[in-house]
Parts: structure tokens; sequence; C-alpha cells
């Protein structure tokens, strides 16, 4: 995820993107039922459309030698799509996508639970990965929340959610997100109470149950990632390559 912000040539974004799409089908992520979902392929799609538009437009300004393919009129002025633009555009879809499949690696193959006292292994402090669970866990509490509002909404002829217009839907899902914070700060405070009742924070060092060792396919992993981004490293500040000039 790290080497990929390296660049902005879409050519060199290729083997990041490669060595994620390798590391998710280890991973078995392609055939997990959370991947298969319509909102993830929806992020994918309509997020890297959207760069890819967006920088068509906007980000070639003020570059000179283009090769304009077409323009688009917007009220008085005229937007025009370069192939620079749309080459920048695919270079930024394709760090989007990298990661979204890296944050979603990790998601669908760690526990929260795990990472934490992994990371506490590292001597990072344990209130800190402890917060970092509590993220990971409760997301999908927060997720199940929110379509149980909705779906009750729904239940009361509240259509405004799918049949609603621009303005209707974000009034629609700008009222169940007042709810889900009201909700969430409910669920900190009880939280809070509970970790206090529990000296949460009176020993400087915790203990746990599980004994993490790494293994063989993990010094793998770990071996290959260290590599592409010290090859990406060298290829960036070294022959300051993958760089589009002007942008």
């Amino acid at each position: 995820m790290i080497a990929s912000m390296l660049f902005t040539d879409p050519l060199y974004e290729l083997p990041i993107l490669f060595f994620v799409v390798v590391l998710m089908t280890i991973g078995r992520i392609f055939w997990k039922e959370d991947f298969k979902e319509p909102r993830i392929r929806y992020l994918i799609i309509v997020g890297g459309v959207a760069l890819i538009v967006f920088n068509s437009l906007f980000g070639n300004i003020n570059i000179s030698g283009r090769h304009v393919l077409f323009y688009v009129p917007i009220g008085a002025e005229k937007y025009y799509i370069t192939f620079e633009g749309v080459y920048f555009g695919i270079g930024a879809a394709e760090r989007y996508i990298i990661m979204l499949f890296g944050l979603l690696t990790v998601l669908l193959t760690t526990y929260p639970r795990d990472l934490s006292n992994s990371l506490e292994k590292w001597k990072i402090p344990y209130f800190i990965t402890y917060m970092l669970s509590l993220t990971f866990r409760f997301m999908p509490t927060i997720e199940s929340e929110i379509r149980n509002i909705i779906d009750s909404q729904k239940s009361r002829g509240y259509d405004k959610f799918e049949k609603g217009n621009i303005k209707e839907k974000i009034i629609a899902y700008g009222r169940v997100f007042k709810i889900i914070v009201i909700n969430a700060l409910v669920i900190v405070e009880r939280l809070s109470i509970i970790l206090e009742c529990r000296c949460f924070g009176a020993s400087k060092k915790r203990s746990s149950r599980i004994d993490y060792v790494i293994r063989k396919n993990d010094y793998i992993v770990i071996g290959f990632s260290l590599f592409c981004l010290a090859a990406s490293t060298v290829t960036r500040f070294v022959f300051g390559k993958g760089i589009l000039e002007g942008f």
C-alpha cells in the first residue's frame, strides 16, 4: 500500500497491483462471502471510474503539450479530455484499488484480537492496540444497526432510500447518520464504564493466553512485501522513474 503511493504512472502501479492480487488469492479473499457483496463491487467500480473521470476533467488543466481526445461542455466552460489526463486517472484508480484491496486483505484474514495482540508484541502500547481492535470489532455492529434502521423505516412506508431523488436520499441517509452517531456515543459511554470497572490501564503490561509465533509462510510474505517496497523505493528515488511529468 505504501509502495503504490510512490508512483503516478499506471505502468509502475501494475506490478504492485499484481502482488496484492496474488496475496488476496493466497488468502482466498475472492471466495469469501463478504467480498462478494454488491457494495464491495460498487466501491471498486464506482470509485475507480470516478477517479478516472475526475482526473480526466480537472487533472491536466495546466499541462502543456496535451493530446486532446474530446471536450465536455459544463456551463460556459469547456473541459478538455486528454490522453494524459485519462492516463493519469488510470494511475489514480490503480492506487485506489491497491489501497482498498490491501485493507480488505487485512480485515478479511485477521481477527481484531489477533491484530491487537500481535502489535503488542512489537512494543506498541496496548491502549492503542485495544482502540484499534475495538474499531474493527464494532464496524460490523454499526453496519448491522444501519441496516436495521433502514429496514424499520422501509417497513413504515418510507421509501426515499430507493425511490427518492438525490436531495431526498441525502436527507434520508442523513437522519440515519444522526441516529448512528447518537447510538455510538451511548455505546462508547457504556464501554468506558465497563473498562473502568475492570481497571483497564492499571497495569503497564498485559499478558495473553495466545503465543504468536512467526512461521515460515509469514517470513515469506514479509520478505516479498519488503522486497516490493524496497524495489519501488529504489525505482522512484534512485532511478527517478514512475512519475508523470507535469502532474
